[in-house]
């Protein structure tokens, strides 16, 4: 669609932003960040572009650059502005791709958490609690879960009830971690019986997704990956990003590792290995075999 309007809309740097951002969603990662450059260029203040061209650096693999790119054009954006919090989280996965952790943690103590964010109530809770929830599945050490409670303080503020499976499935990572099991059940339930009455466009994939994470909060690791294998083939119907849904995946692979379903977490792996976005993908495959 965009394509086709390319031609009535030339060098304009709103349309480039969103134009090179679709390519780089579907793949065509060079030509799209070419175009959002060029976006840049004509708007270096456009947070939009400087947040495409973060995905782009996420769908290259390229950890360093991206954390360069974002620590370079963020101190003159205004920290009160909605995308702030948000660059601030696509550093943080940066740095801890580099095997930076203590500056990943750094960054959500400081820019990421609710309390620091200036971010919507849906991207504050996306961001916190997907970063600390792949804190948690890479096993980074010192656990942070102290932080839990003000996320899950948020989540319970802002999205008590289910209807808006983005947050959901955020809101099940705050109340999983931290052992919520009455509040899941509860969404869950609220969930398929939205599915069950025809208004949930998401179809089985959001109940299925909270109740595989809840599964793998619980240590239940066969239980996880037997509940997130069938959602994955549905997973860009949640919504968000390629950088926000690989959550998602990577929890399923950790899950399989755990449970011993080697197979399972290798045929993932591979399919994964044909793009270069998580350097986590070869530390995992290394892992991939009893005794690994």
């Amino acid at each position: 669609m965009l394509q086709r309007l390319a031609p009535h809309w030339g060098g304009d740097w709103w349309f480039l932003t969103y134009l090179g951002w679709a390519r780089i969603e579907v793949g065509e990662v060079a030509p799209g960040i070419a175009e959002v450059e060029r976006a840049l260029a004509a708007n270096p203040r456009n947070a939009y572009a400087a947040h495409a061209r973060a995905h782009g650096c996420y769908e290259a693999g390229d950890a360093a650059g991206g954390a360069a790119f974002i620590a370079g054009w963020l101190p003159s954006y205004d920290r009160r502005s909605q995308l702030y919090g948000h660059l601030s989280w696509h550093r943080a996965l940066f740095e801890l791709a580099a095997g930076n952790s203590g500056e990943a943690r750094a960054l959500y103590e400081a820019e990421i958490r609710p309390g620091a964010s200036h971010a919507p109530p849906l991207f504050a809770l996306a961001d916190a609690a997907s970063f600390l929830w792949r804190w948690q599945v890479y096993r980074e050490t010192p656990p942070i879960e102290d932080a839990w409670p003000e996320v899950l303080s948020h989540a319970r503020r802002y999205f008590p009830v289910a209807g808006l499976p983005f947050a959901d499935l955020h809101a099940v990572l705050a109340e999983a971690a931290s052992g919520d099991d009455p509040a899941v059940a509860e969404r869950v339930a609220q969930l398929r019986a939205i599915l069950g009455a025809g208004r949930l466009p998401q179809g089985r994939s959001a109940p299925l997704l909270c109740a595989g994470v809840a599964a793998f909060a619980r240590g239940e690791y066969a239980l996880a990956a037997e509940l997130l294998e069938p959602a994955l083939a549905e997973l860009p119907r949640v919504g968000g990003s390629h950088a926000q849904r690989d959550l998602f995946e990577d929890t399923f692979i950790a899950a399989a590792l755990r449970a011993g379903r080697y197979d399972s977490a290798t045929s993932r792996l591979g399919t994964r290995l044909a793009r270069p976005r998580s350097a986590q993908d070869p530390r995992w495959l290394a892992g991939a075999a009893p005794g690994g």
